[in-house]
């Protein structure tokens, strides 16, 4: 998928880089989330445990709170959130179930937990 949606991670990328240099951050970040749907967010979401995102972009979707609108039935989470090796989310069946388990949203701490576990792994 590099070629057809890279230009458009890169895109993001840059803006939500530009906006962290502003003097009121959150506002525009903000601003840049609601332009998104909820399958670009998730698309996002899953992007930034590629091996195509580095530790910087999963940072400024976290200062962001780029996924707080996404809910786990989004995703189609399972409940686990202890640590998910980085193999764990590129081999989906592990991860991923059919149906979603509850009716609740991405929290920051839920995601900073799972980057956590992939950024400790590559370092």
């Amino acid at each position: 998928y590099k070629n057809q949606l890279g230009t458009y991670f890169r895109n993001d990328y840059y803006i939500l880089d530009t906006v962290s240099d502003f003097k009121s951050p959150q506002k525009y970040s903000n601003i840049f989330r609601a332009q998104l749907s909820k399958k670009e967010l998730a698309i996002l979401f899953f992007n930034s445990f590629s091996s195509f995102s580095n530790h910087k972009t999963r940072q400024l979707y976290l200062d962001a709170d780029l996924f707080n609108n996404l809910e786990l039935k989004d995703i189609r989470l399972k409940e686990n959130t202890g640590n998910i090796p980085r193999m764990g989310y590129i081999s989906f069946p592990s991860i991923l179930q059919p149906k979603a388990v509850r009716n609740e949203y991405i929290s920051y701490e839920f995601l900073s937990k799972l980057y956590k576990s992939i950024d400790t792994k590559n370092d």
